[in-house]
């Protein structure tokens, strides 16, 4: 039973040295930075003014400057608080102050997948552009890695594949996407050694 609790506590110790906590602000009526980009596992801080709070909404609420909390959501008192990584899943979160959402003050907290750094679990390399992007996109993998091997897929933030497609030889394949809805995508490319995911934003 001692051997177990050491074992979780070296995991624990080992976990919270390689994550990160980030903190919120207010700037009058706006939340500083508005959009933020974290690794899963991470910790988000809102210290805020007395008159503001931080509440998860969905993303329709969001776009329409609504105030109803998100049901699972988080919901920080007034003055701010912590939000723990089992709330800051993958993927990206809406949150509003719920007195001045009708104004805007509004962010998000866009958080991605952490890779590992063992090469034998790791995808192979990419990049692509533009991003953000009207939808039509250029994936290019460098000339080092045999680019006929690689899938690629794109996930909306529920899950659902809305593209697939097997990369050519010749190192950039171009990507239409333009049938998809604005929002936040996640960009996967594999081989048989692992994954790469990249977010990619529509507008």
């Amino acid at each position: 039973m001692r051997n177990f609790t050491l074992s979780i506590l070296f995991i624990f110790i080992a976990f919270a040295g390689s994550a990160t906590t980030w903190t919120i602000n207010n700037s009058g009526f706006a939340f500083s930075p508005s959009t933020l980009t974290i690794n899963e596992g991470d910790t988000v801080v809102f210290e805020l003014a007395g008159e503001h709070n931080s509440v998860e909404v969905s993303q329709t609420t969001w776009n329409m400057n609504g105030n109803t909390p998100l049901s699972g959501g988080w919901v920080l008192p007034f003055g701010g608080g912590m939000v723990l990584p089992a709330d800051l899943t993958v993927g990206t979160h809406w949150y509003v102050c719920q007195p001045h959402a009708s104004g805007g003050m509004k962010g998000m907290i866009i958080v991605e997948e952490t890779t590992s750094t063992d090469d034998t679990k790791v995808g192979p390399p990419f990049s692509f552009y533009p991003n953000p992007s009207q939808g039509v996109i250029s994936l290019i993998t460098p000339n080092s890695v045999t680019a006929k091997n690689l899938k690629v897929n794109v996930f909306d933030l529920s899950g659902n594949e809305v593209y697939t497609t097997t990369l050519s030889e010749q190192h950039t394949d171009v990507i239409d996407l333009t049938s998809m809805p604005k929002g936040v995508y996640m960009i996967h490319v594999y081989d048989d050694k692992g994954i790469r995911s990249r977010k990619l934003i529509l507008q």
